[in-house]
């Protein structure tokens, strides 16, 4: 067997390492500059394009004041009716449609839709949806989330109504309760009569107020889909990896009920300023104009797109794309991918035989070399765990379970590159005396080799990853020059890794530092063969720079105030009244002691958890009466009638365990709405209803079991009373979200004895 030449070499300058590092941080900078949005078009720009001004003017009108406007609110009422008077001023006409409705998360609420159409030239053919929603959460005014998107729609409805009309009919929807769990979305699609000869839809939301907009969802026709964005936007910003992350969260829009109905299209959000999500930051002031401007300019481009062209008929079709700087759009089939796949796979192992053979490169050392190469990645990886751990243990970021976005993470980020950087060096030395540069190299290759095969096959969405790295490392094979067979793995690696990376954080908070520090050294790892022919000084200053600059980020992280005015801690304050017991409480949560609400006031039933006295106010508490008890077969029927006597918006039931039910009805009008309440880990049915009218709501509870128990019911309004002043102030790092502080009531309602049916 031929030994391996240990004169070969690369033949690389000492240089090259710090060469190819200064190409990725230049092509960081350069795609972070190609990833701003736009500037924002003056009031003044072409009637017929899309002016960020002219839609900032509305947007200041519907939410200027920063005031929040929660489904079944009055703010919410005045939004609405602002929006109907502005599609009526542009002659466009403009429908309510209103009822209950309710989720598969235990939410019914009344809902009411601002529905307004555009017509076109083929009615016939079917329609294309433009939708956005207008309800906040209760703790913010939702300028971001999503005052953009319905600021974005009334600029389109003007300029529409003034171009000739289009191919197909648009109808634009103005949705209500998306923040209550996707109600308005849900109540068009099952009663309105346009929704059936809807065929794809462009939605507009939010998870932030900044950043440029991105495509991250399509229905199932990607495929299809991908080749009219190409073709539409001037900036697309999107891959195929976005959603596969997506998926992963437990976030949904608007478009996931539209895409459960069958519709094309896609799916655009802002994710920057994520800080101030669902907080009463998300204001007017804070908005990027910019972020308007391209949310804007992608929904016209692509409403005009789908009314246009000849809408699919054929099943989902998967695809594999990405950008490059935001201006060029690469993709190709997910049916192709495995093709794709196999054949690099194939060309990269017949390059690495020919190559073995010409170097005189052992397998020993391949093997070894290889070991080398997952030992640096796990080493650094572990190492980014760790440091988030201890950070997190010492109170420097957000828990786990918090709302995880640091103050200051810039130190964090730096030292999470240069962990990432480390890798290699680690490989170039592990083993060093059985490997060599060469050995390095092929090993990369086989490992290359391995994650494109894989991702072909099993997940292809995310494919590009290393198919991209995979093709260049062939050309740089088949070229033979030291410097494209050193250079071309890690620059093309960047060009694909770093623009999802720039995104990461903002996507993921903390949570994504380690998946930054693995996804990077992944990038770099094809450094290790220059590291092992460089230099023992220049090899020294390189791990030591990169170790510095890990304990100089980590260590600013460390001293770094966890909150800011800017990125504020999550705090909750309730005032909670147990009618039954005569007693009030305060409840304060923050992030790091974050729990759903449900759980939290199932402790104030047992008189246990974190609370302290309050002054008790007598506010009325919610009634519930039980109108009918009965038995039909083996189940057992309760008529119930809810209201809230002191108006609160929100009214939630308790149902006990014992009961073992089975469904709830929400009765209204006639018609009959049926839910399967959520529980909790006591098995405590819960039911959130919206928008209870004065007069009370009937509602059928069917179960399963006679046991004794008692109904709880509990209502819930948004602010605190003006009667009890709060325990304490908010610092100025503190904000409410979501949900707001809240002013809760409950009771408890006995069961009553069970009347058997009437035999027929």
């Amino acid at each position: 067997m031929p030994q391996q030449d240990r004169r070969a070499r690369l033949g690389l300058p000492w240089y090259a390492v710090w060469l190819t590092l200064a190409a990725l941080l230049a092509y960081a900078e350069i795609t972070w500059r190609m990833y701003q949005p736009p500037p924002a078009r003056a009031v003044d720009a072409p009637a017929a394009v899309f002016s960020a001004q002219r839609a900032a003017v509305i947007l200041k009108d519907l939410v200027g004041n920063g005031i929040p406007h929660p489904l079944a609110s009055a703010a919410d009422t005045k939004t609405r009716t602002q929006i109907v008077q502005r599609l009526r001023a542009l002659d466009i006409p403009a429908e309510l449609q209103s009822g209950w409705i309710c989720n598969t998360d235990f939410v019914c609420g009344f809902a009411s839709n601002i529905v307004a159409h555009i017509d076109g030239r083929e009615s016939a053919s079917g329609s294309v949806l433009l939708a956005a929603h207008y309800d906040s959460v209760p703790a913010g005014p939702g300028a971001g989330d999503d005052g953009i998107g319905v600021a974005s729609i009334l600029e389109i409805a003007r300029i529409l109504k003034q171009l000739p009309a289009p191919r197909r009919p648009i109808v634009l929807l103005i949705d209500e309760g998306e923040e209550t769990g996707l109600l308005g979305a849900q109540l068009f699609v099952a009663e309105h009569p346009a929704a059936p000869r809807v065929r794809a839809v462009v939605n507009l939301d939010a998870r932030g107020d900044s950043g440029p907009s991105l495509m991250f969802e399509t229905g199932a026709a990607t495929d299809w889909s991908m080749r009219l964005y190409a073709q539409s936007v001037a900036q697309p910003l999107s891959n195929s990896l976005y959603y596969f992350i997506y998926k992963l969260l437990p976030n949904s829009t608007d478009f996931t009920v539209f895409k459960a109905a069958g519709y094309q299209g896609f799916n655009f959000a802002l994710i920057g300023g994520v800080e101030r999500y669902h907080t009463p930051l998300d204001r007017f002031e804070n908005l990027d104009l910019g972020s308007l401007q391209h949310q804007g300019e992608n929904a016209l481009a692509t409403v005009q797109a789908l009314a246009a062209a000849d809408l699919p008929s054929t099943a989902a079709s998967r695809s594999v794309f990405f950008d490059v700087v935001g201006r060029i759009l690469v993709r190709w089939t997910a049916n192709s991918a495995a093709v794709l796949g196999i054949a690099l796979t194939a060309l990269l192992l017949i390059f690495v035989y020919r190559i073995k053979i010409r170097t005189r490169v052992s397998s020993t050392a391949i093997g070894y070399a290889s070991i080398a190469l997952l030992c640096g990645w796990l080493i650094v990886s572990a190492i980014s765990l760790g440091l988030l751990w201890l950070l997190r243990q010492s109170g420097a970021v957000p828990g786990a379970l918090a709302y995880s976005w640091a103050a200051h993470p810039n130190g964090m980020h730096a030292a999470c590159i240069a962990l990432a950087v480390l890798a290699p060096a680690c490989a170039a030395r592990l083993f060093a005396n059985r490997t060599g540069a060469w050995a390095l190299w092929l090993a990369n290759a086989v490992w290359l080799a391995a994650l494109t095969l894989i991702s072909s096959l099993r997940f292809p969405e995310m494919s590009f990853l290393f198919v991209v790295p995979a093709a260049a490392t062939v050309v740089a094979a088949v070229c033979r020059m030291p410097s494209a067979l050193a250079a071309l793995p890690v620059l093309s690696a960047g060009v694909i890794f770093i623009p999802s990376l720039l995104l990461t954080y903002t996507a993921l908070g903390t949570d994504a530092w380690p998946i930054i520090t693995a996804a990077f050294a992944l990038v770099v790892l094809s450094l290790a063969p220059m590291l092992a022919e460089t230099t023992a000084r220049n090899y020294r200053v390189f791990v030591w720079l990169a170790v510095l600059v890990v304990i100089a980020g980590a260590g600013l992280t460390l001293a770094s105030p966890t909150y800011s005015a800017q990125s504020p801690q999550r705090t909750l304050v309730w005032y909670a009244q147990d009618a039954d017991h005569h007693d009030a409480r305060w409840v304060t949560q923050t992030d790091s002691h974050r729990v759903p609400i449900e759980l939290a006031i199932t402790r104030l039933f047992n008189r246990s958890g974190q609370s302290i006295p309050a002054p008790l106010l007598n506010l009325q508490a919610p009634q519930l009466e039980i109108l009918k008890a009965e038995a039909r077969g083996d189940e057992r029927v309760y008529r119930l009638k809810i209201r809230s006597l002191r108006a609160a918006p929100e009214i939630e039931l308790a149902l006990p365990a014992a009961l073992e039910v089975r469904t709830v009805s929400v009765l209204s009008s006639g018609q009959t709405h049926t839910v399967l309440p959520w529980r909790d880990p006591s098995q405590t049915g819960w039911l959130k209803l919206i928008g209870v009218p004065p007069e009370g709501l009937e509602l059928e509870v069917t179960t399963g079991a006679t046991r004794d128990g008692a109904f709880r019911i509990i209502d819930r309004s948004y602010g605190l009373p003006e009667a009890a002043a709060a325990p304490h102030a908010r610092r100025p790092d503190e904000t409410s979200s979501q949900d707001g502080d809240l002013t809760i009531v409950y009771r408890s309602v006995r069961l009553p004895p069970i009347a058997r049916a009437p035999s027929s």
